[in-house]
């Protein structure tokens, strides 16, 4: 909890900028993974993946919707993960 309240006092004080932008990221890394199924995410794509390799036909536009918005929000996490690290 010292951690936390320490946090919330460098935010409020001089060093407020840094202190704020890694608590908001921490919470969008909170609030993602909590809404979105991050881990199916992956494994979504990997199937998707493996249906194109095994060579049935094109893939339909449901499998590219669901491999964009799976990629987009592994991007989004990423990123978060990247910036509060």
């Amino acid at each position: 909890m010292n951690i936390i309240k320490a946090s919330i006092q460098n935010a409020v004080r001089r060093k407020w900028k840094f202190a704020l932008v890694v608590f908001l990221c921490g919470v969008g890394l909170v609030v993602l993974t909590n809404v979105y199924d991050v881990a199916g995410a992956q494994d979504r794509i990997d199937a998707v993946n493996e249906e194109m390799r095994s060579g049935d036909g094109p893939p339909s536009d449901e499998q590219f919707g669901a491999m964009e918005s799976s990629a987009g929000m592994l991007a989004l996490f990423s990123m978060l993960s990247f910036f509060f690290m």
